[in-house]
């Protein structure tokens, strides 16, 4: 990855942030959604609205799949490109949902409409709360293009921000396996190392 300054920084919010920032958001979507109307069986319609923030959140960092070809110019072009704009984000999203609704068919569940409308949320929220993300440290993004194709700047979260993954520590109480339990808290004893460290 190119450096800034002579530095390994690459002013890119890794992508453990946006995942437990993104499963952090679809567990309190599953939990205050309300489920009156919902065909789907509790567990299922939990697992996909964590699964599915997980992925959205992560959606705009697709880039990456194409920018390390051809070198450190290519990536410079190409990362926090097309992908990290609000109208390619929010085609990920409903692309992401196509793609989920055609397996939940497959798997022969009965979603309704109000399942559907949860899950489309989740994939519209969290591919733009990526690159609210990403806005905050010193690489910039450009949302608005092609309107307005000007760079914006948050320098304010450095790339690997431990104070991030200790909010997500309620995570480590309300997962109900015991291995995410566990994984939520090994990140958390990272976090603290890396503060140290």
């Amino acid at each position: 990855m190119p450096s800034v300054n002579g530095t390994g920084y690459t002013g890119r919010m890794d992508n453990i942030t946006h995942t437990i920032i993104g499963t952090l958001v679809g567990e309190v979507a599953a939990r205050v959604a309300p489920s009156k109307r919902s065909t789907l069986p509790p567990a299922t319609r939990r697992n996909l609205c964590v699964t599915l923030a997980a992925v959205g959140s992560n959606l705009p960092d697709s880039d990456l799949l194409y920018s390390f070809f051809g070198g450190k110019l290519n990536y410079l072009l190409h990362h926090r490109g097309h992908t990290h704009t609000v109208l390619i984000a929010v085609l990920l999203g409903l692309a992401t949902f196509a793609v989920t609704r055609w397996w939940i068919r497959r798997r022969g569940l009965q979603a309704s409409a109000q399942d559907y409308g949860l899950l489309v949320g989740v994939l519209l929220c969290t591919p733009l709360l990526h690159i609210a993300m990403d806005f905050t440290n010193n690489y910039g993004v450009h949302p608005f293009w092609p309107v307005d194709n000007r760079w914006f700047y948050g320098d304010s979260v450095f790339i690997i921000e431990p104070l991030l993954w200790a909010a997500c520590a309620p995570l480590a109480f309300i997962f109900r396996t015991h291995v995410a339990r566990f994984a939520v808290l090994l990140l958390m004893v990272a976090a603290i190392a890396l503060w140290f460290f």
